[in-house]
């Protein structure tokens, strides 16, 4: 006879694990509600037609998934790429490059290092350790959302001051759920550590980490693109469409800042307001001599 968990317990979606199942029967879920209610999808229209109709976010989406593209081919042709890791790769791309590539605020020398390590330690530590050893269908089906609801109520708490007192205790409550989880997956790995300890499935926890190094260098141009494409174009307005003028700024915060990411920084953040209503080069000389110093001092001082 049957035993009795086997009969009450569903088994995942063909294909995918429980934790997978988990997600994408919630996710169907969520989207059956909102397609019922008549707000939400406009709402969902109006995301999308900004997303199609602005030329910097679609064309930041486009650039963003040939870059990962790119970098696939380019582990195909090494030889590390098998197709399994597709799914893999699907979830880094969501969950860790498009959350990357519109977060590239306030970038510093260590900003990508950073980034490297809470992202990578999260989604490989968290998500593809854990996800070696799932619980069983009914479990994950509570967690998933669990998840997900501390993960967007650390969001919030990080972003709105007036929900600041919270963030420890939600703090807590993500550490406590990710701990219990990798404490299992870590006693599995131990009982199975020849099953786990293969060629293919270091490659596979390897995958994420690969994909983020090639990643940095697009993060890097993007930031780099944004600061210079706001910054020229405020500093356009700020000369009252003065061209003459606009033209010997621009060649001055160039040779000022070269392609250095920090430099045009600091220029856009403290120097290009001093721009605004110059009428002659000699106050735009200033202000740049102004930068370099600036510059110059706060090396000295990290020196």
């Amino acid at each position: 006879m049957t035993p009795l968990a086997f009969t009450i317990i569903p088994p995942p979606l063909p294909g995918l694990n429980t934790r997978e199942t988990a997600v994408v029967v919630w996710l169907g879920a969520v989207l059956l509600f909102a397609l019922t209610k008549g707000d939400v999808r406009r709402s969902i229209g109006g995301l999308l037609k900004l997303i199609l109709t602005s030329p910097w976010i679609a064309g930041a989406l486009l650039m963003a998934a040939a870059w990962a593209t790119a970098s696939i081919l380019l582990l195909v042709y090494v030889g590390y790429w098998e197709p399994p890791m597709t799914r893999v790769a699907v979830v880094w791309f969501v969950g860790f490059a498009l959350v990357a590539l519109f977060n590239t605020k306030d970038v510093d020398e260590s900003y990508f290092y950073r980034l490297l390590l809470h992202n990578l330690g999260l989604a490989v530590v968290v998500e593809f350790i854990v996800a070696l050893h799932t619980f069983p269908l009914p479990v994950e089906l509570i967690l998933v959302p669990l998840a997900f609801l501390l993960v967007g109520s650390q969001v919030i708490a990080e972003s709105d001051a007036e929900f600041a007192p919270a963030r420890k205790l939600i703090a807590w409550c993500l550490g406590l759920l990710g701990a219990t989880s990798l404490a299992f997956s870590l006693a599995y790995v131990a009982g199975h550590l020849d099953e786990v300890a293969t060629a293919e499935k270091i490659k596979d926890f390897l995958l994420p980490l690969v994909l983020t190094a090639c990643f940095v260098p697009f993060l890097v141009g993007v930031r780099y693109l944004s600061v210079w494409q706001s910054m020229l174009t405020m500093i356009r307005v700020g000369l009252h469409d003065n061209d003459v003028l606009y033209r010997f700024a621009r060649r001055s915060i160039v040779g000022a800042c070269g392609v250095n990411l920090l430099k045009a920084q600091l220029f856009a953040s403290r120097f290009r307001g001093r721009l605004w209503g110059a009428t002659s080069e000699a106050e735009v000389t200033r202000v740049v001599e102004d930068f370099r110093q600036t510059w110059s001092r706060q090396q000295r001082r990290a020196a």
